[in-house]
């Protein structure tokens, strides 16, 4: 897209600074993390707006902000796409308050230098495919798609889905999750939201502090799902949906990375990833900021 289709806006830090603080009020579905994430990537712009006293709101000015970034800021290209992802956000809110015609961050994209290709993870439109594939014919289909779809959406573990209660659920215009052991609710994002609900109306007779997923298996049936229950339950699933031809290599660690990459693409930063998954190295969090655009490409 042309210089020509972006319209020169100038605008005052003053009301830049007003204009951050309504998006992140427009925020308050996303959960508390996100919306410190953004406020630091923002404060961030507002000091390099005030600082460049030439920014018009054009892809060039946002180009020359991105080098600032790399350059004044000496950030790694893991942080420039988070600091980016929060931009892109903020225009697109302005786009929508008719501040901005269009959103000069939306094409901009960060190069990362080293990729590796050692992971195996799903792309979105894989993860729906599976799930539309799973199907609802029977109450173990719509857990199981429940299941794969939260480990990937929520990055919860197998642990933690054996250790859900329906009380854990809260339902309050979006869906969230109190995950055991953790402060914060968790925001059930789409595709998970509308299968979690499926889910949830074909056993909400069912009491509050009763686990949220059973095992429908002979030997333990109707007992709280057990985490080798769960990791059976992926393995079959994965081999089922993929078949032998496929190029895609099935991991037990393929909704782990799946999920890690989906938190890079959402706008999560390298630390919230460590805190999310207990990662100590930076390294072993910021490959996955290497598959965003592979992971975003192939939706449809």
């Amino acid at each position: 897209m042309s210089e020509k289709n972006f319209p020169e806006i100038k605008m005052s830090k003053t009301e830049l600074s007003r204009l951050i603080d309504d998006f992140i009020d427009n925020c308050s579905d996303k959960s508390r993390q996100t919306r410190l994430t953004y406020m630091r990537a923002l404060n961030e712009f507002v000091r390099f707006f005030n600082r460049d006293k030439k920014f018009l709101f054009a892809v060039s000015d946002v180009k020359r902000y991105i080098r600032y970034l790399k350059n004044r800021k000496q950030m790694k290209d893991y942080s420039l796409i988070t600091y980016l992802t929060a931009l892109r956000r903020f225009f697109r809110y302005l786009v929508g308050r008719g501040v901005l015609k269009t959103n000069p961050a939306k094409k901009i994209k960060i190069k990362i230098r080293e990729k590796s290709d050692k992971i195996s993870y799903l792309t979105e439109n894989e993860l729906v495919e599976l799930i539309n594939n799973l199907g609802s014919d029977s109450i173990a289909d719509t857990r199981d798609s429940a299941i794969i779809s939260l480990m990937v959406v929520c990055a919860l573990s197998e642990q933690e889905i054996s250790s859900l209660n329906i009380e854990n659920i809260i339902i309050d215009n979006n869906i969230f999750l109190e995950i055991p052991g953790q402060k914060e609710k968790t925001e059930v994002n789409a595709p998970a939201s509308s299968v979690l609900q499926k889910y949830i109306s074909s056993i909400d007779n069912e009491t509050g502090d009763n686990p949220l997923f059973y095992s429908f298996s002979n030997r333990s049936k109707y007992e709280r799902i057990s985490i080798r229950g769960v990791r059976e339950i992926i393995k079959q699933r994965l081999k089922d949906h993929f078949s032998e031809q496929s190029e895609k290599k099935i991991t037990p660690y393929i909704l782990h990375h799946s999920a890690g990459i989906m938190m890079a693409a959402s706008g999560k930063s390298v630390e919230d990833i460590k805190k999310r998954f207990n990662i100590k190295v930076d390294k072993i969090a910021e490959q996955y900021f290497n598959f965003v655009e592979d992971f975003k490409a192939k939706v449809v």
